[in-house]
């Protein structure tokens, strides 16, 4: 924006007036417009290393190994009970790259109804490894309500979605779900190699 002063000459508005300040050139780059406070002045920014501007879209890509790609986070709320197996809930991520690791939480809040009850919860899908279950134990005095962790770390080798499922396993007994405002939560974190 600029307007003419008294002698013709095109003058910035100020960013008071709603303007840039500045007499702006065209970058010939896609960029973004920004205030740099060291220089007091409007600028264009310049994507760095890893980032990319195309049209109006901003791509982060490439990472250093350890970071976090992304995290998904869902929680659900199954109503019921079951005194063998049960699938409480399953989340999905898509991985940024094939040699991404993807670390896989799961909790629960269960309802044992006797004293001989015990169960597990297992997280299951992509290359998740059996030995990832939690134990839940068993109930003494009966009816408690116990939250159950499960984690484990995969390496799915792949950019296509993944689903990872969090189910519960009963021995002896029966195992209330849900019930009232009980949920159940799964985490799956992209960590970049």
């Amino acid at each position: 924006m600029a307007f003419v002063n008294a002698v013709g000459r095109a003058q910035p508005n100020s960013l008071a007036q709603g303007g840039t300040g500045s007499n702006l050139t065209d970058p010939n780059a896609d960029r973004i417009l920004f205030w740099d406070d060291s220089a007091a002045a409007i600028a264009f920014l310049t994507a760095g290393t890893g980032l990319s501007i195309s049209g109006t879209t901003i791509t982060a890509s490439g990472g250093s190994p350890g970071n976090i790609g992304q995290i998904i986070t869902n929680s659900a709320q199954p109503n019921g009970s079951t005194t063998s197996s049960v699938n409480l809930m399953t989340t999905a991520i898509t991985p940024a790259s094939t040699s991404s690791k993807i670390l896989v939480f799961g909790g629960a809040t269960l309802i044992v109804t006797a004293a001989s009850t015990s169960g597990y919860l297992q997280l299951d899908g992509g290359n998740i490894d059996v030995s990832a279950w939690a134990p839940i134990g068993s109930a003494s005095p009966t009816a408690i309500g116990i939250f159950s962790t499960a984690f484990g770390m995969d390496q799915p080798n792949t950019t296509s979605p993944v689903n990872y499922t969090l189910d519960c396993y009963v021995s002896g007994g029966t195992i209330l779900y849900g019930n009232g405002s009980r949920r159940c939560y799964m985490m799956l974190i992209e960590v970049l190699q």
